[in-house]
């Protein structure tokens, strides 16, 4: 008797033959050529050029949990994240092989970012109060295109490294990462050291003790085709006796002028919920959250957007980003 089971080879099939139609392909386009939205090459801020979080709606949002993620096409773009008041700036600039980018703070708590620790007084208070959460951190990071031509070749590998400051500490952590691609398919790691500050709302300040040292671990696998990406983006925090887990899947579509994010975060964590509609505090490990984004370029040097949960809120930032 014959056995009925289909192939097992045929996954493998479909991945050689996307490979194959992206090195055939008789002019490889990237986003600037498909949205025809400003001159090639495209300026640092068009995600789409990232090799890995291409899918993530802003520069800062991709290359804080991975430096190798900075865009490095020619030019300079400066970011801006309103919501509430408030504003976080960001900056990418690059030469077609290197890349560069700081941010005004990390985007720890928010969406696309990491779990970070937090007084839980504090946490509550802000979070009924529909507060963000105000990071004390510069971001400052570099990368480097290690093999590949730009952004045609099939196969890339870039490299980047980051060091973190924290006004409150004074202190400085490093972190670095990779990632490589081969025609539509991308793999990134990075690890970066941060401090976790334990709280217990029961003990005197003076007796929670120093702040610990541990490492955030970051893997993302990507998919670019025309007029889509896709990531998958794992962050983990090893923290003592406790490891703190987000996942982020993200979808984005480029059509015309506009480009358009999915998003959902899982996250596993002991942190506490809250839900705005009736007031009402859980404690379920797992925390479900979209995010919803539209991006519109309304010039080659100017992309202006509207997000819905960025910073975990249910609230509704604007984000413009200004290329040079």
């Amino acid at each position: 008797m014959r056995n009925s089971k289909k192939p097992h080879h045929l996954p493998a099939i479909f991945l050689l033959n996307l490979i194959i139609l992206h090195i055939w392909a008789e002019e490889p386009k990237r986003l600037c050529d498909l949205l025809e939205i400003y001159e090639c090459p495209s300026n640092t801020g068009r995600g789409y050029n990232r090799s890995v979080g291409a899918s993530m709606p802003t520069s800062s949002s991709a290359f804080n949990s991975n430096p190798s993620a900075l865009s490095m096409d020619k030019g300079f773009g400066l970011e801006l994240l309103a919501a509430g008041g408030t504003f976080d700036f960001s900056a990418v600039s690059g030469t077609g092989r290197v890349g560069a980018g700081i941010t005004t703070s990390m985007p720890e708590n928010t969406f696309f970012g990491n779990t970070t620790s937090e007084n839980p007084i504090d946490y509550a208070t802000r979070i009924e109060d529909g507060e963000k959460f105000q990071s004390k951190k510069y971001n400052l990071a570099g990368a480097m295109n290690l093999y590949g031509k730009k952004q045609n070749s099939v196969f890339n590998l870039n490299a980047g490294t980051m060091v973190v400051y924290n006004k409150d500490t004074k202190k400085s952590t490093f972190g670095g990462g990779g990632s490589v691609s081969l025609g539509p398919i991308s793999f990134g790691m990075a690890t970066l050291s941060d401090y976790w500050q334990h709280y217990d709302i029961y003990l005197p300040e003076q007796e929670i003790g120093d702040p610990v040292k541990y490492p955030i671990l970051s893997t993302s696998w990507g998919l670019k085709l025309p007029f889509l990406a896709m990531d998958y983006t794992k962050l983990v925090n090893k923290v003592p006796d406790h490891e703190f887990t987000v996942t982020i899947f993200t979808v984005g579509i480029y059509y015309k002028s506009w480009i358009f994010t999915y998003s959902k975060r899982t996250e596993l964590s002991e942190r506490a919920t809250y839900d705005l509609s009736s007031d009402i505090w859980s404690y379920e490990e797992e925390k479900v959250n979209t995010f919803l984004g539209a991006q519109y370029g309304l010039h080659k040097y100017l992309l202006v957007g509207i997000f819905y949960n960025y910073y975990l809120l249910n609230e509704y930032s604007i984000g413009v980003t200004i290329f040079i």
